[in-house]
């Protein structure tokens, strides 16, 4: 469970026609037939020749020029992403998660609460100069820490992912942290009419349902485009 080029290649087919007058179609050696029907000398065939030489030569330039006009497409893209990843997640308060395109709230806050509480916290945070925080779903959190058994996917019951210790990414973003934090991924149980709440254990990895009262800590996040 652990973590085209399509090369189209288009060939040109060049057809050959020849038409051949009375018995003898065979050609003088290095000539072929002009227009009129008379045998093109041997200056003409290597013009013909050095046109086709240039064409090549022309080609291949163009070739270069597209390859080269693709990689500075590319490279303008990718600075593009990093000034927009620097601009709507600074460092300074928040820690960019590029491969789920979030930003998350750095520090996280210190205070522990219940699931909606959390939410309201998040809806109302203002941080950055922006104001579209909002508390993570289970995905965020399944994303971030990797490797987790299906049944956390499913909500069924208690699971592993990775610890935060395990997960590259979530060292990267918050060091070894070992809270419990809580999801906004609500998880109704028909048999006794109850609605817990999804929980991920930092330390352990460990993730199940939790009363929805808390209370947990909680990591605010927004997405960044």
């Amino acid at each position: 469970m652990k973590l085209n080029i399509s090369i189209a290649i288009i060939c040109s087919w060049g057809i050959g026609l020849f038409t051949m007058l009375g018995c003898d179609a065979t050609e003088p050696d290095n000539k072929t037939r002009n227009s009129d029907g008379n045998y093109n000398s041997d200056s003409d065939s290597d013009t013909d020749s050095d046109s086709d030489t240039d064409s090549d030569s022309d080609t291949d330039s163009d070739s270069d020029t597209d390859s080269d006009s693709d990689t500075d497409s590319d490279s303008d893209s990718d600075s593009t992403e990093n000034r927009n990843a620097d601009s709507n997640c600074d460092s300074s308060w928040g820690a960019f998660d590029a491969n789920n395109n979030l930003c998350w709230q750095i520090p996280g806050d210190d205070n522990l609460y219940k699931m909606y509480e959390g939410e309201y916290y998040c809806d109302a945070l203002e941080l950055g100069g922006f104001t579209d925080w909002y508390l993570p779903s289970k995905d965020a959190y399944i994303n971030l820490l990797g490797d987790c058994d299906d049944i956390v996917y499913d909500c069924h019951g208690i699971g592993y992912c990775n610890s935060c210790g395990e997960s590259e990414d979530c060292v990267a973003l918050f060091g070894d942290d070992q809270n419990i934090y809580v999801s906004s991924t609500l998880i109704p149980d028909p048999a006794d009419d109850t609605t817990w709440v999804q929980i991920f254990d930092f330390e352990t990895g460990q993730s199940g349902r939790g009363f929805w009262s808390g209370p947990y800590h909680i990591h605010c996040v927004r997405d960044v485009k």
